[in-house]
């Protein structure tokens, strides 16, 4: 067979093929929690930040990345929480976000308010926030926590517990008698039928030594204009994993689900849903952020301040919520050592409670 030279440019016809552009990959939507590809109730709109901390104008939100299962799960279990049961539900109040009259829903087991144990008579003894009486001003006053009792240690400090799970048994409460307390108590009711009952606990406790000495009306601290208060919270895994959530959610958020989705995020992903984990594995605490402007730190406003960004050695990523910018910064370890494709991470936005607008700011590190 002999081959015939062509020169193609005396041809009269001439096709060219070129390929067609590669189709771009799509994503699926994905629930960055529980991984559902089609779950049963489909996805719902996911608030970055609790709505509960405020209505702010372009606040981040994310769509098909979180099922309304884990959504539904999350308000019931771990949002809820924060919002009602923490340091930052009484900032809500303090800052009007949520109104007073809500209080009997709030501050059940995890925020306590007492007057300060400074060795006095009344120190340590229980409070409880209450709605400011009808035309006074102010989110939130302090009642006094009615029926308890107090009594005073050797060392002239008291201790003060109300009768439904604080008080000790009898024989424990004996016992303190003879070696830790002096013998003085006081009954703090707000009827004759707790009074006597609480009076014969301490009789019980005492062999019959303990007698009354003087009745007061009302609770001598109240009759100034105001008292100084210790607040004191306490904060769990529940909250832990609460507040992880609402860093995972912004790292969806900045930087895209497929990329929250990397196997490198799942042990803070599994700690969020499933309680997998201990909270000093993924959070830890800071001061109040420091905002800086061009000579230097400068006030910052009232605020939510939420960002994420990698560490100095740009394998730890990591999230970081300082909710009212007040006293404490949470730290989320989101992954300790990236495996996957690097990429350029670092966000922050400001939710100005003066403006009501949630602003996208520069962040470093």
């Amino acid at each position: 067979m002999k081959t015939v030279p062509v020169n193609i440019l005396n041809e009269r016809k001439c096709s060219l093929f070129v390929p067609k552009p590669a189709q771009e990959t799509t994503h699926m939507p994905t629930c960055i929690y529980c991984r559902a590809t089609d779950p049963p109730g489909g996805f719902t709109t996911e608030h970055v930040l609790l709505a509960a901390f405020g209505a702010f104008r372009d606040a981040p939100t994310l769509t098909d990345a979180v099922c309304g299962e884990c959504n539904q799960y999350f308000g019931d279990h771990l949002d809820r929480l924060l919002a009602r049961d923490s340091a930052e539900a009484l900032l809500r109040l303090y800052y009007g976000l949520k109104e007073p009259s809500a209080l009997h829903k709030m501050l059940k087991d995890r925020v306590t308010v007492r007057m300060p144990n400074d060795g006095s008579r009344w120190g340590g003894a229980l409070l409880r926030f209450a709605a400011p009486p009808e035309g006074q001003a102010g989110p939130v006053v302090v009642d006094l926590v009615v029926p308890q009792v107090g009594c005073e240690r050797r060392d002239g400090r008291w201790d003060y517990f109300t009768d439904d799970d604080e008080l000790p048994p009898r024989a424990e409460l004996a016992l303190r008698f003879e070696t830790t307390y002096t013998g003085r108590a006081a009954v703090l009711a707000d009827s004759e039928a707790d009074e006597q009952r609480l009076t014969a606990v301490l009789n019980a406790a005492t062999s019959g030594r303990f007698k009354q000495t003087e009745q007061l009306t009302g609770f001598p601290p109240f009759a100034h204009a105001s008292v100084r208060t210790e607040v004191a919270w306490r904060f769990d895994a529940l909250l832990a994993r609460a507040v992880a959530k609402i860093t995972l959610n912004y790292l969806a958020y900045t930087a895209g689900a497929a990329f929250a989705l990397h196997p490198d995020f799942d042990a803070v992903r599994r700690f969020v849903r499933y309680d997998e984990g201990k909270p000093p594995d993924f959070l830890q605490f800071r001061g109040a952020p420091t905002f800086r402007g061009a000579g230097g730190p400068v006030p910052h406003k009232r605020g939510h301040l939420l960002a994420v960004s990698w560490d100095v050695n740009g394998r730890r990523l990591l999230g970081l919520l300082s909710p009212f910018v007040e006293q404490i910064t949470y730290v989320v370890r989101l992954t300790d050592d990236f495996t996957g494709v690097w990429r350029q991470v670092g966000a922050g936005h400001f939710y100005d409670l003066t403006e009501m607008r949630a602003h996208r700011m520069g962040y470093a590190p």
